[in-house]
């Protein structure tokens, strides 16, 4: 299965960027950027905490929505698409995929992204000032995959209305270029983008995820399904042969930051234009930014 969402039909955001307060026990003050030990590439020399890099570290939440005619957004909702399928090896299947955030309580799970800008100079520069180490960042969160309309060889299969994945995707990305949540740039979960943390994550600012060791990228895997019942039969297992597998790699390519002065008004308009804060241009969020090419897929498989 590969799904494409071209700039015709862009996936809109909302970003609450950044979202420290300070101090973390008991803000005060908010938009707060920290300091913390670099935890991805560090010089030969780096041999304990005092003698690594460090980076200053920015942390965010996305909200995906989809525009609501008249104004408005459905929040949590990533995606709906139309996508081709192959059955049982060689027949052609279609399927619309539906993509939404998961939910706790009742309230949209929101992506988090995690962005480290490495300090490679002065008396946070580590032990090798020379060492140049690049910023990484990194999107992740649960994401919930649906199955609708299904049609296998021009005949419409029913599987009811909760064909869904038995938990949800972990999505986990990280930059292939220079992006921030601000500025943008590509994303990718794919093999050998990324090696994992040297050391786990160590800093109260990231709250349940101190302590954590983050993995080398790779690709994200698509649980089995469940519920895929419509005329009586429960052929969640034929979904699951459609759609489910590991390793698949995902490529993102996302536009700059429209800042807006509420949510309100952000609502109102997604695609509208605004002034750029140092008021020297307009910022639009359309034209969205083009199709990122297809991601290298794992050895010995074709697309």
């Amino acid at each position: 299965m590969s799904l494409t969402i071209g700039p015709e039909s862009p996936l809109w955001t909302m970003i609450f960027f950044p979202l420290f307060s300070h101090p973390v026990e008991n803000p005060t003050t908010g938009g707060t950027v920290v300091r913390v030990p670099y935890p991805f590439f560090q010089p030969p020399c780096a041999v304990n905490e005092a003698t690594r890099k460090q980076a200053n570290y920015f942390r965010g939440a996305i909200y995906p929505m989809r525009p609501i005619a008249g104004g408005g957004g459905a929040v949590g909702v990533l995606a709906e698409m139309s996508v081709n399928l192959v059955a049982f090896g060689s027949i052609p299947a279609s399927a619309t995929v539906t993509m939404t955030m998961a939910r706790e309580n009742g309230e949209v799970v929101p992506l988090i992204t995690h962005q480290w800008n490495a300090i490679n100079a002065g008396r946070f520069g580590g032990c090798d000032t020379t060492y140049r180490a690049p910023s990484t960042a990194m999107v992740e969160g649960p994401v919930e995959l649906s199955i609708s309309d299904l049609v296998i060889d021009g005949v419409p299969v029913d599987v009811g209305e909760s064909c869904s994945t038995v938990e949800p995707v972990q999505l986990q990305m990280f930059n292939e270029d220079d992006y921030s949540p601000t500025q943008g740039g590509s994303l990718s979960a794919r093999d050998g983008l990324r090696n994992g943390t040297l050391f786990p994550l160590n800093s109260p600012f990231y709250f349940k995820d101190n302590g954590r060791e983050i993995p080398s990228s790779t690709g994200i895997d698509i649980p089995a399904f469940t519920g895929c019942r419509g005329g009586g039969d429960d052929l969640s297992q034929i979904v699951t042969s459609l759609a489910s597998g590991p390793n698949n790699p995902v490529r993102v390519r996302q536009g700059h930051l429209v800042i807006r002065a509420s949510i309100d008004v952000a609502l109102a308009n997604l695609a509208g234009c605004t002034d750029d804060p140092d008021e020297t241009h307009i910022l639009c969020p359309l034209p969205a930014p083009a199709t990122p090419p297809m991601p290298p897929l794992p050895d010995g498989e074709g697309p």
